[in-house]
């Protein structure tokens, strides 16, 4: 457990307690203008209060800013700069945690500046917000803030925009495949058409892939935790790999159903595509765009120092040697900075692999 104090116990017991009538939820708050994704360049403070800290600084990009509790990193007065000076923090949106909704009452110590016009997910409320003194309590250690942060907080969050991903590209496909099937233009049914058809089989070779991927990553996330050193690390690369490669996918995915449909393609009363189109986008965005995830993806296979070809054997089986090679050659460049781009290709075929083995097995 990363806290066992009052304040902790209480927000588990709202949480856990929720109802369809009054739902308790949460949301994390760490980007700030300065740094964007570079989460040690956080320059927010936690000033010591007693036994609670308050928090004084700006956030740039807080989705969810109806929930009733933030996870928030800030710099604790007096912290070293760089990664090991941020805290993570639990606060309560209302004094005590309440909710708007049971009691109307002055927020706790923060201002929503702005909301964020968002390309999608617009129903989820993003804003710029000011904390100016917010209660707030430690979670987990003070120097062990960023680790925290991703093992608790951005894993969940990347893994549900994998889930996401295959989610939506199962829905393009349905959706292609039900119009294609029963469309007819210049006396043919679409679906007889050659480059439709190629089409809508790459939507489907997507979705399968994507759905095998999910069900691996569970299992080797489950198999990370309480495991060895090297499934720990096998579950953090691919994470970080299958990420920015199937939120990517399904993009393409739905802007190809679009285009398959024609105008109706484009006609928000005719079909999910537009707005999953603009939701797919910004399950690309959170937390880590493509080139944060592939760089540090990269980092972490030369920094841990691992065998390429058991690495890959064990991720893509019998596409082990190919691709262990290939890697092998990428990581004796990996010091220098335009290695991430032959990586970034990379990377697309090692999932690809990694879903085909899965899938392959399954029969």
């Amino acid at each position: 457990a990363l806290g066992d104090r009052p304040e902790h116990r209480r927000a588990v017991e709202r949480v856990r307690g929720s109802t369809p009538e009054r739902v308790v939820h949460g949301a994390q708050f760490v980007t700030e203008i300065q740094g964007g994704s570079d989460v040690p360049a956080n320059d927010m403070t936690a000033v010591p209060d007693g036994e609670i800290y308050r928090l004084h600084g700006q956030k740039w990009f807080c989705s969810n800013i109806n929930a009733d509790y933030f996870v928030v990193t800030a710099r604790p007065q007096g912290a070293p700069e760089g990664g090991r000076g941020v805290a993570l923090f639990l606060v309560p949106a209302y004094p005590e945690g309440g909710g708007g909704a049971e009691a109307p009452r002055p927020r706790n110590g923060y201002t929503i500046d702005r909301l964020k016009d968002k390309l999608g997910t617009r129903e989820l409320a993003t804003a710029e917000v000011t904390f100016d003194g917010a209660q707030a309590v430690p979670i987990g250690p003070l120097d062990r803030g960023i680790p925290n942060l991703v093992e608790h907080v951005l894993v969940p969050s990347r893994f549900a925009c994998v889930i996401a991903a295959a989610a939506f590209t199962r829905r393009a496909e349905r959706v292609v495949s039900a119009y294609a099937d029963f469309r007819t233009a210049f006396g043919s049914t679409l679906i007889d058409f050659p480059l439709v058809r190629v089409a809508v089989d790459g939507i489907g070779t997507a979705r399968r892939r994507a759905t095998a991927a999910v069900f691996e990553l569970l299992r080797l996330w489950e198999a990370a935790r309480g495991g060895t050193e090297v499934e720990a690390l096998d579950f953090r690369v691919m994470l970080s790999l299958c990420k920015p490669v199937l939120t990517q996918a399904a993009t393409r995915g739905l802007h190809e159903s679009m285009m398959l449909l024609g105008g109706n393609g484009i006609e928000e009363r005719f079909s999910p595509l537009p707005r999953l189109y603009r939701d797919s986008v910004i399950m690309e965005t959170w937390e880590g765009p493509h080139n944060v995830l592939l760089t540090q993806a990269l980092r972490d296979l030369a920094r841990f120092e691992v065998d390429p070809g058991a690495f890959v054997d064990r991720v893509a089986g019998d596409a082990g040697t190919r691709l262990g090679a290939e890697l092998g050659e990428l990581l004796s460049r990996a010091s220098e900075p335009e290695t991430t781009v032959p990586f970034a290709g990379f990377a697309e075929r090692l999932v690809h692999a990694f879903a085909d083995r899965v899938l392959a097995e399954i029969g």
